[in-house]
Order: C-alpha cells, then structure tokens, then sequence
C-alpha cells in the first residue's frame, strides 16, 4: 500500500478532535467540480491485450463535496472518472471510475493562496478493453473492482469570498497500477 495505516488513523483523529473543538462550528459546505488529464501505469495482468504499451493517458472528470471546518480541517468525498479515448474503438483502451472519501488540512499562505494536503480511501472500478484493430476476434471487456489508499494535493486561489480556482493533483498505487492526476477547477464555498 501506498500509505501506511497509522497515517490515516492521524488524519481521522485530527478531523474527530476537529469536531468536538468550538471553533468547527464556523465551517464551510463546498462544492468542486474538477476537469484534467490522468496518466495510468497499468500492471500487465490488468492489460487489454499484449499490444497495450501499459500506459495510458486519458481525460479525468471529477466532482467533490465537502465540508471545510473553521480549524481549516476538511472531509470531502468524490466521484471521478478517468476515461481514456480511442476513435472509433480502434484501440485499447482504459477506463477508471472511484468514489473516495478524503480528509486533509488547509494551509493558509497568504490570503490569495492556500495548499491543501489531503489522504483518503478509495474503492475503484477498473475497465480494460481490447480495440477492433489488429482483432480479428471478439474484442475482450474485462471489469474489475477494488479499493486503496490515495493523496491528493490542492492549490487554491481565492477570488472571492466564496469562490476559488483550484489545481490539483492526486496519486494512488492500486491493484491496477499506479494512477497520477492533474486537474484544474472551482470550488464554490456554500
């Protein structure tokens, strides 16, 4: 596994002291849709077929929801997909879909610029499909399902108030093989 087990208890007991302290009451409810590239490593076992190069670069859409306490303490959980392209299904291809829930810690550089390290849980459904071209057979769809850990780090640029540009990138090593993101986005605080 990517991160050990006592790294994600931290973060949980952190958030749990989080709740019970009086400033938490202050908190934020957000929304993050997100829009980017995902590059995945793909362990060979999980390859559509012998031609596939193991790589696969594909467009990541995503959304999170969460909430942001006063002690800059946040929870947020997410829906991504990872969907990699191929013109008339000619080649192989690739699809990743997760729900993860996340819990990080607000960084306050200056009152234009946040960062935002976060780690969490994902269970993830992994698509392998063989394209038509060099095929002369039936093309192979295999799915697969599963879950990990992952991290994620946020940069926010406050606009206004309520409103934020974000990039991000996030990493996770699963069963199929390693995942890295680089998305871009808002984050409309509630």
């Amino acid at each position: 596994m990517f991160f050990p087990s006592n790294i994600l208890a931290f973060t949980f007991c952190m958030l749990t002291v989080s709740l019970f302290s009086e400033r938490a009451s202050a908190g934020n409810f957000f929304l993050h849709p997100e829009l980017g590239v995902t590059h995945i490593d793909v362990e060979y076992q999980y390859r559509p077929s012998e031609d596939f190069s193991g790589t696969e670069t594909s467009v990541a859409f995503g959304g999170n929801a969460g909430y942001k306490f006063a002690s800059n303490v946040l929870i947020s959980g997410a829906l991504n997909l990872h969907y990699g392209p191929s013109i008339f299904g000619a080649g192989d291809r690739v699809h990743v879909r997760d729900a993860s829930v996340m819990a990080g810690y607000a960084i306050h550089f200056s009152r234009w610029f946040r960062l935002t390290p976060m780690v969490g849980y994902s269970r993830w459904t992994f698509q392998s499909k063989e394209g038509a071209h060099r095929n002369s057979g039936p093309e192979l769809d295999e799915t697969y399902r599963g879950e990990g850990y992952l991290a994620k780090m946020n940069m926010e640029i406050p606009l206004k108030k309520r409103f934020s540009l974000n990039a991000s990138t996030t990493y996770g090593e699963f069963d199929y093989g390693r995942l890295v993101t680089l998305r871009f986005g808002v984050i409309f605080y509630l």
